[in-house]
């Protein structure tokens, strides 16, 4: 009987049931915070540049901020010598490995996680899933973006400085107090809210990922299907360029 009585009053162990339905909602709860991390990332700031110098003068804003939609948008018109098919190709490249395949990949893992599928059906969306996070570039644009904050102003001095030099005597000997700074442009970068909401995604998508393991894995990837290497240097370049002042380009 007080054997009967420890057990009445012990703590109840949840059924099974409950444990498949709290893995199921925690599951829902990661894609969740994933893909809205990412579509977040379109409008918060992930970059603001700040403007100084005479160029950073003339601007009718010394500061601007760029969110993942604005850099895309900034992208088109960062290379005035590219044709108009090239700028286009360039933002949906960006748009497609930023947000497109890491968006993609988090619905096919959502489908195969939640739906009741065939084991060859699974097998099938797990070497779509693994061909789309190949080409997901929001890791690397994050790492890019929190980079760019430390090196663009010192990336931009090294380009602009020899060819500002004497512009910059001129500056300094009979504008130093009308201007900022007496130098062509300065350029200070910081990282904006979007940038750790991006990182945030990028987290996330590590951890459903992990998760995602568990399963039987697909064959590997063919060699050179993975996202190349030109394609970070393409976000390198691309932030670089989508930040910098119409006047010094």
């Amino acid at each position: 009987a007080a054997g009967g009585a420890r057990g009445a009053g012990g703590p109840e162990r949840l059924p099974p049931g409950w444990r498949s339905t709290a893995r199921l909602l925690c599951t829902l709860a990661l894609f969740a915070a994933a893909g809205g991390c990412l579509l977040g990332c379109l409008f918060l700031p992930v970059l603001r540049g700040e403007y100084g110098g005479l160029a950073g003068d003339l601007r009718a804003s010394a500061e601007a901020s760029f969110s993942l939609a604005g850099l895309g948008a900034a992208a088109y018109d960062a290379d005035p010598i590219a044709s108009p098919p090239t700028r286009r190709l360039s933002q949906l490249v960006f748009f497609t490995t930023t947000l497109g395949c890491p968006l993609g990949w988090l619905a096919l893992l959502a489908t195969r996680s939640l739906a009741a599928l065939s084991r060859g059906r699974r097998r099938q969306l797990a070497r779509w899933s693994e061909l789309l996070y190949a080409w997901s570039t929001h890791e690397v644009l994050a790492v890019v973006l929190f980079n760019s904050a430390l090196e663009l102003g010192q990336y931009f001095q090294y380009l602009l400085d020899p060819r500002c030099e004497p512009i910059n005597a001129l500056l300094r000997e009979y504008f130093a107090d009308q201007l900022s700074e007496p130098k062509c442009l300065s350029i200070r970068a910081t990282t904006g809210a979007g940038t750790f909401v991006l990182a945030a995604a990028a987290a996330v998508s590590d951890d459903v990922e992990e998760r995602d393991g568990g399963e039987a894995s697909p064959p590997p990837l063919p060699v050179g299907v993975e996202a190349p290497a030109w394609l970070v240097q393409m976000l390198v370049a691309l932030t670089a360029r989508a930040t910098t002042p119409p006047i010094a380009s």
